[in-house]
């Protein structure tokens, strides 16, 4: 069940998401961690830590956007992560249209066959 709580900026009732920061230790930093309002996106000022420890518990946090693709790649060259496409026979980068040169040979083919099968 989600946590839901009104925003004190846009008044609405909803669910907001937790806005993790870690310590130099990679512990959480509930202190600096923030709630996000997912209907207006400002920072909701007025949850406790217990709160922030409830959304992190039951996974109601802001996730990386794109980052959740099968088979996605860090390119290179434009340092985008992103699932590659298909350029004739080679897997490219779908941002900059470079060549995957640098994943190994096993790897290039389950890519292959998977873009194949996509389309």
């Amino acid at each position: 069940m989600a946590f839901n709580v009104q925003c004190n900026q846009c008044w609405e009732y909803q669910s907001p998401l937790l806005e993790v920061v870690k310590d130099e230790k990679g512990n959480i930093d509930y202190a600096k961690s923030r709630v996000i309002c997912t209907e207006c996106g400002e920072h909701i000022t007025t949850q406790t830590h217990f709160a922030k420890v409830s959304m992190y518990g039951i996974g109601q946090i802001k996730r990386a956007d794109g980052s959740k693709k099968a088979f996605a790649v860090e390119c290179p060259k434009c340092q985008k992560k992103d699932q590659p496409v298909l350029a004739g026979d080679q897997v490219a980068c779908p941002h900059c249209g470079s060549i995957h040169s640098h994943l190994n040979k096993p790897f290039l083919m389950t890519v292959k066959e998977f873009l194949k099968n996509k389309l």
